[in-house]
């Protein structure tokens, strides 16, 4: 029996190993060669590729086309599936890839059009733009063909599994043109707020809609400053908060849907030489995306080796894997990035339907036939889903769908017919106008971007940049720096703010055109000798209103720039101000709770220690105040706006409960300054509270909250970091849910200081127990005296593979905001060359 026991537990140590090695085999199988030398290819001469020691590949070649063609190859070599899962996602075929969970993307992206507009962008762009996407995407499809499918990533391995059948597609010229428009959408959500109004609309007092739309703080600083609005930039329809704002409730950054992400937007700013060390600007940027993983930055250089009249392509920074070209970053002469505008470019329009013939709709007293587009989404493992895609002159009608507009709904569902409080047609459908859902030339903008010289070259280039509207941050070697504001920005009829669906059968409504680009914000070299852009109000005149973040980390950004300005500014300076965690909602708020509160209260104390200390107000890692605050912020939020909640007409419950956002701070600034404002009141109770009451109250439940939240009474252990942690998720695979997958696949939870108001904006909301959301998704400083100086950071790494080396290694980098140089120049290149690899003909 002995001898049995022997063998069997033999017999499991060998089985348990024999799996840990096909495991490590399988895992490992997916990794790409970064030092190989591939020939037979369709190019014209060799390509080179140095990779240094974070795996960031420096491309040289001798044309243009074989540069784009190696990026398309390398992109495809570190992050095959992320492209792969893109593509699908943005032309509406996802369902094609992962099946069921796909489905409900593909008909809100097939009903957009995001495939057809792309085809037809591709179609209209110049020839040499056209061929620069030929080559890229040629480059791709090489490294398709060059391995078996289920070695192209570990997601396919396991893809065969679940989706037999599928076979990976050639890529095409156009996807690159349709994540653009998906980039779009992620950056613009206006259309679902007006639908959101259209039924709240007149719920609310005029005191309260007044309350809930705070005006910029005059203290906080605008982007431009020295710009005198002009034109139809400066005349567009604004919004007064009470009678044009027709008492319906539209706070893009304030509403309880966007608790998750609340903060998301980004940091830029750049220096002039008067300010910094070296005579010459700097300029930081670090766009807040939602944490995903890998990044959604990939870092590349490419290079014309030797650079002459006929190949002078010199550029290196951030592009996404499945598209050409350095999207953010630096070339030989300037240096630029982005931040989102904000601005509501999205439009409903309610189409009235001839009762006799659904496929009418009128204008102006006549009936025009809509345009229909059949659409057929292959499923896996089930029959393909056919739909017919209506559009209207304004753009598709989205009422066809059950998402974002549901007009036959289930028996536990309403119609939005019944839900609505404004006054619709008996037979109406609705229809969204929207810019990315026209042709256009974002990506010409971004190619002329990578061979620009100059200020001038630059804004030429940004009369290209069509959607999404953006801030432009721009700085060069002539120690100029500049800002533009590019995007179509459509200009509404008088008397229309974009607030509520529009009447869509008389052409009076309808859009006049957009603003010119010549009209559109733009600032060169301002007196201050900096500019900063954190998706504040662009402004004075900026006709959007509730479009904009209320400047908190506007104003944290000329703090730390006020600090550093007595001397002169370096680039260390501007790692530094990128972590800075000082958060405003706290130095602004917790000043009235002090004075205000009569309690003996933990939390209080520990709040009072802190905005005494010497980390006065930052979010810090290791910050117990911190902790203290955010607790405290959270219930005070819950206690004060539970009772924000109306109905819409079919007596469904909306709550208006504010997210975590500048906006709620700034109701809260408000609110505070009148202790028996009328929402200080607890309606649910037959007393009548005041600010104290209610400040106490959430004191008390603090107390108790935060001993539960960290699982001890020892409050040396409350540390911010252990509240505020993130994780980085994959996709597919880290969603599974399968714990033991979903532990090798993602990464994290990791501690992070930071907080939604810091310029290091680490974004929780109130809907979630203060992990991170959304985050700087890189961080760059470019130093315009010294290319080479520039330093960059990704959240996790650069290879999508996880078991890559790079998969994760700049996590802790990311998180102390310790950069890594940007090698620029080929000298320095070669110095830190970690693998080199040859692409031949």
């Amino acid at each position: 029996m002995k001898k049995l026991l022997k063998w069997v537990f033999v017999t499991i140590i060998f089985l348990q190993a024999v799996i840990i090695v096909a495991g490590v085999i399988i895992f490992r199988m997916p990794l790409p060669e970064h030092e190989i030398d591939v020939s037979g290819l369709p190019l014209t001469d060799f390509v080179e590729i140095i990779r240094d020691e974070r795996g960031i590949p420096h491309i040289y070649g001798t044309n243009v086309d074989d540069i784009l063609f190696a990026q398309g190859y390398v992109h495809a070599q570190d992050r095959f599936w992320q492209l792969e899962f893109w593509s699908h996602l943005s032309t509406g075929r996802l369902a094609s890839l992962i099946g069921e969970p796909g489905v409900g993307a593909d008909l809100l992206f097939r009903t957009f059009g995001f495939n057809r507009v792309a085809l037809a962008e591709y179609e209209s762009l110049p020839p040499e733009f056209k061929q620069d996407l030929i080559s890229y995407t040629n480059g791709i499809n090489a490294y398709i063909d060059s391995r078996d499918q289920n070695k192209l990533s570990l997601e396919h391995f396991i893809l065969q599994f679940l989706n037999p059948d599928y076979v990976v597609d050639r890529y095409e010229p156009h996807y690159p043109l349709a994540w653009a428009k998906m980039m779009a959408y992620d950056l613009n959500g206006n259309f679902e707020q007006e639908l959101r109004n259209s039924k709240t609309h007149n719920t609310l007092s005029s005191e309260i809609i007044d309350l809930l739309t705070p005006p910029y703080p005059e203290e906080h600083p605008y982007i431009v400053e020295e710009w005198a609005g002009k034109g139809s930039f400066a005349t567009l329809q604004k919004q007064s908060n009470i009678q044009q704002f027709s008492q319906s409730i539209f706070i893009k950054y304030v509403t309880k849907d966007l608790q998750t992400n609340q903060a998301l937007g980004s940091n830029s700013w750049a220096i002039s030489g008067e300010h910094t060390d070296t005579g010459l600007p700097l300029l930081a940027n670090d766009p807040h995306l939602s944490v995903q993983l890998p990044a959604i930055w990939y870092e590349n250089g490419l290079h014309c080796y030797p650079k002459n009249r006929d190949c002078n392509l010199d550029v290196i920074g951030f592009s996404f894997a499945g598209s050409p070209y350095v999207v953010i970053g630096h070339n030989s002469d300037i240096a630029w990035g982005f931040t989102n505008m904000g601005p509501d470019v999205q439009d409903l329009f309610i189409e009235k339907i001839n009762p006799s013939n659904p496929n009418q709709y009128e204008v102006d007293g006549e009936w025009r036939d809509v345009d229909r587009v059949t659409e057929i989404i292959e499923v896996v493992g089930s029959e393909p889903i056919v739909i017919e895609v209506r559009s209207t002159h304004h753009g598709p009608i989205v009422s066809d769908r059950s998402y974002p507009v549901n007009l036959n709904p289930g028996s536990e569902e309403t119609s939005f017919a019944d839900e609505a409080r404004i006054e619709l047609p008996e037979y109406f459908a609705i229809s969204l106008a929207w810019p990315a859902l026209e042709p256009g030339t974002t990506f010409v903008g971004i190619r002329e971007f990578n061979y620009s010289s100059g200020l001038e070259e630059f804004r030429e280039a940004s009369k290209l940049f069509d959607v999404p509207a953006q801030n432009l941050l721009y700085a060069d070697r002539d120690g100029n720096i500049a800002y533009q504001s590019p995007g179509k920005l459509p200009i509404r009829a008088e008397g229309h703010t974009g607030s509520l669906p529009q009447i869509g059968w008389l052409s009076e409504n309808d859009w006049q055109g957009y603003v010119p680009f010549e009209e559109l914000p733009y600032t060169v070299n301002p007196s201050s000798g900096y500019i900063i852009t954190a998706n504040q109000s662009v402004h004075p005149d900026q006709p959007w209103p509730n479009y904009y973040a209320r400047g908190y980390r506007a104003e944290a950004i000329e703090r730390v720039i006020n600090q550093y300005i007595v001397e002169k500014i370096s680039i260390d300076d501007m790692e530094a101000m990128q972590i800075n965690n000082y958060d405003y909602s706290a130095a602004y708020i917790l000043p009235y709770v002090f004075n205000n509160v009569y309690i003996d209260s933990t939390v209080l104390n520990l709040m009072k220690e802190w905005a005494i200390s010497d980390s006065q107000f930052e979010m810090n890692i290791d910050s117990v105040g911190a902790s203290a605050w955010a607790v405290f912020y959270k219930t005070l939020a819950s206690q004060t706006f539970e009772e924000l909640v109306v109905e819409d007409n079919a007596g469904n419950e909306i709550s208006l409960q504010p997210g975590n956002s500048d906006s709620t701070s700034e109701v809260f600034r408000e609110m505070i300054k009148d202790p028996n404002h009328v929402l200080w009141d607890d309606i649910n109770t037959p007393e009548k509270e005041n600010l104290t009451d209610i400040l106490e109250r959430s004191l008390s439940i603090s107390d108790a909250l935060i001993v539960e939240l960290f699982d001890t009474s020892d409050s040396d252990k409350w540390t911010w970091g252990k509240l505020h942690t993130i994780t980085y998720p994959t996709n597919f695979l880290g969603e599974a849910g399968i714990s033991i997958l979903t532990s090798l696949v993602n990464v994290g939870p990791v501690e992070s200081g930071g907080s939604s108001f810091a310029i290091n904006s680490t974004d929780w909301g109130f809907g979630n127990n203060f992990e991170i959301g959304s985050y700087p998704s890189m961080r760059m400083v470019i130093d315009l005296s010294n290319l080479d100086n520039s330093r960059t950071v990704l959240p996790s790494g650069q290879s999508g593979h996880v078991m890559s080396k790079y998969y994760d290694d700049q996590v802790e980098n990311w998180i102390t905001n310790d950069m890594y140089p940007l090698y620029f120049s080929r000298k320095v290149v070669e110095l830190n060359q970690k693998d080199v690899m040859y692409l031949r003909p």
